[in-house]
This record gives C-alpha cells, structure tokens and sequence, in this order.
C-alpha cells in the first residue's frame, strides 16, 4: 500500500512539473507595449514577474501613465476595491528605459500632494522589488516626482541607475521617488548620476523627496551626484529632502551633490551631524549613519558640522578625488567583483554598464592580448597568449572558464556579459554586449 502511494505521488509530482515551470517563468517585456499592459492586459498583472528583454525607448510617447494609475492620476482602483501598488518584480536585466518626456499639471492643493496629483515616474507606486534597471534621460515635470515612481510602498530597490534625468516639481521631487508611504524601504546599490538635475519647490532629495509617513528607509552601498536646486525656500538634501516622521540608515553612502541655493539648510532637515546621524524635525529617533561627503561640495566653512572641532577624526569626509578611487569604496565593502566597476578619474557604475565613449560591441586595445567580439548570439574571442578566461552573464552566471590558447566560440544569447582575463597572475574585466 505504501509503495502504491509513494507511485501515485511521484506521478502527480512529474505531471505537475511543467505546469509549475509555467508559473515561474517571468513576462517579457520587449516593447512599448508591453510595458504600458503592466496592470492593464489581462495576462500583465501588477503582483506579476517581470523581466525586460532590450532596452524600452519611450521617445516621442505623448501619453504616457505611470503604471499603476489611471489617466487622473490617481492610483488605479483594484479589483479588490483599494489602491493599485505594483507588487511584483521587475527586473530590468541590466536595460535601459530611456528618453521620456513626461509631464502632469495636476493642481498642488495646499501644500499638500493629493491622490488625484501626483505625477510619478515609470511607475505610479512600487510595493514590490524593482532591481538591475538603467533609466536614462527622462524628463519628469509634476508633483511628487521621480524618475522610478511617485512613491514607494513597503519596496525593495536594488541595482537602480538615474542617468542624465531632469525631474522638475513642486514639492516632494526625488531621483527615485517623490516619497515613501510605510515601512521599511530599501534602497541599495544604486545611483544618480552627475548628469542629473532635480529641481522643486519643496522637499527635494536625491534619491527620495519625502518620508510622506511615518517608516524607515536604509540606503546601502549608494551614492548621489546631481546637480540640485530650489526655486523657493525649500530644504534640500543629497539623500533625503524631508520626513514627516521616520528613521534613516545610511550604510556605505556617499553624497556629492550640487546645488545653486538653500543645500540642505532648511529648517526640516540639516545634512548631518558630528556624530554621523542625519537630523529630522520630526525627532523621531535617527539611526547611526555610515557615509562619505565630498570635501570639495561640503568645504568646512559651510559645512562645520562635518569638521568637528573637537573631534579630528574626518574620516567620513572624502576628496574628490578619493571618491573616484576604487580603494575608498572596498574599504567600506562594496562588491567589485559582481556589482561595480570603476575607472580612475570617474564614479563607480554597474558591472553591464559601460562609461560614455566606450564601445561594447567589439573592444579591442593595443596592450591587450586579446580580441573579443559580440555578435550573431556569439562571444569570440581571439588571443595572442594562453591565458585563463570566464564568462559571466549579468546575474553572476558562469558561462565559461577554462584556459585559451588561440580562439574560442562561445554561444549566448543576447544581453550583456562580463569577461575575466587572467595571465601571469593579472586580472582584467572586460564587459560586452551581444547583439
């Protein structure tokens, strides 16, 4: 009787294999399309899984609504009767939503961002994860602004780049986001970019705008460099605009943002403090911080709070030019051998992105012993000494890795790959993208 049993549940559990490999399997996103069906086809649900196949290229879409909102801006009722979060997973694989020109003149009501004006970003609000996406040259003008989403909901944020965005509003405007609602949030591992201009009225972060309620956010392995300014009395700041209550880790950040006025010396909020917190007008409790400034953005006659007169340990304050050395960034802990990359003279990036100038299709340098190629679903590589190489796709995935004497033909699909070469004891990473 057992051993009938035990066949019968073996069978069930073979025949119900492919149809849990159909569950799993994440929805493409290749087109524009696809990307506006996100809670709107029927087969795209908000709580689904998502992964983009290509870079998304939104240029001369007129009507764009964040995903999640209806074209009143408000959030979309569900079928359940509340508000629409996203609650799935997007994963961006290392692409690019890029060149949206977006705007909603919604009226500010009070001070105070209503449902019915908040503009958003790609997203309306994330309650989900949103992780290895590059969102270049988005142009957001509204309130509650940021070139993710308007808000973020009990979400995880991970390997996010902003690129070269200009995100215009009210108040509440942010790189990411134009606020949080609830707790916690997670930030970690990502950037905006030196390109990047943020402008408002009031509460105006590079990375989040407001803390809308009461919760906590950590910001890890982060850093914010873009040009800020305010177009009235408003509070500023490189990480964190302002919070109506709620608490703040910082753990290996560095800020290095620039403004033209009021660079976070409202009343709301003061960059930071002697004792590396952050200071927030609410006095909610504010954990230990762990961070970097730039000198050269926070010289010590404006900033004294950085240089403690007492205290001559400056080690949280970084020159410029130690914030484009890989040294100061693994001495904090940061993963440059899965996550970042670095070139002398700039800012980390992402391990499947590639610095203005470089050309990811072939590389081919005169003191390298190598020749690599990316086409046709195919890596080439061609050498001139025997050397040890590894493939890796953007997840970490080894692809490869043996010892190459003269060529080798490695199949993969298209997308972004990192290589590793390995001779006389030196190391080198070269990224390439497979067309």
């Amino acid at each position: 009787m057992e051993k009938c049993t035990f066949k019968l549940l073996m069978v069930a559990l073979i025949l119900c294999l492919p149809l849990l490999e159909i569950v799993a399997q994440p929805i493409p996103i290749s087109t524009v399309e696809d990307l506006r069906g996100i809670g709107i086809d029927a087969d795209k649900p908000m709580t689904g899984s998502y992964e983009l196949m290509n870079d998304i290229d939104l240029s001369g879409v007129n009507d764009w609504t964040p995903i999640g909102m209806n074209t009143g801006h408000t959030f979309a009722a569900s079928s359940a009767g509340g508000l629409t979060n996203f609650g799935g997973t997007f994963d961006g694989k290392g692409y690019a939503i890029k060149n949206l020109t977006y705007a909603y003149d919604g009226a500010y009501v009070g001070g105070i961002n209503t449902t019915d004006n908040l503009t958003g970003g790609i997203f309306g609000r994330i309650a989900g994860t949103v992780k290895n996406l590059e969102l270049r040259n988005l142009t957001i003008t509204g309130n509650c602004a940021g070139a993710l989403a308007a808000s973020l909901a009990i979400a995880t944020i991970e390997q996010v780049s902003v690129i070269g965005c200009i995100i215009t509003g009210g108040s509440e405007v942010g790189g990411i986001t134009g606020r949080t609602n609830n707790n916690p949030q997670t930030i970690s591992n990502c950037y905006v970019d030196q390109a990047t201009k943020i402008t408002g009225a009031a509460k105006i972060g590079g990375f989040v705008g407001n803390i809308y309620q009461t919760g906590n956010i950590t910001f890890k392995n982060c850093y914010a460099a873009a040009t800020m300014e305010s177009t009235f009395e408003a509070t500023i700041s490189g990480l964190l605009g302002a919070s109506n209550g709620g608490s703040v880790i910082l753990d290996s950040v560095f800020v290095m943002t620039q403004a033209s006025n009021n660079m976070a010396t409202g009343i709301i909020m003061e960059p930071f403090a002697p004792d590396g917190k952050i200071l927030l007008f609410s006095g909610e409790d504010i954990l230990s911080a762990d961070y970097y400034a730039c000198s050269e953005y926070f010289p010590s006659d404006l900033y004294p709070e950085l240089y403690p007169i007492e205290d001559t340990d400056t080690s949280h304050v970084k020159s410029l030019a130690e914030l484009q050395t890989e040294a100061t960034y693994t001495n904090i802990g940061w993963d440059f051998d899965e996550i970042w990359q670095i070139e002398e003279g700039k800012f980390p990036i992402f391990k499947w992105q590639k610095y203005p100038g470089q050309n990811a299709i072939e590389t081919t340098k005169a003191e390298q012993l190598w020749n690599v190629t990316g086409l046709n679903n195919c890596i080439k590589v061609t050498i001139s000494e025997p050397l040890f190489l590894s493939v890796y796709d953007i997840t970490g995935k080894t692809l490869f890795a043996a010892q190459v004497n003269n060529q080798v033909s490695i199949p993969a699909n298209k997308g972004i790959y990192i290589l590793k070469f390995r001779n006389a004891g030196k190391e080198t990473i070269q990224k390439l993208i497979v067309k």
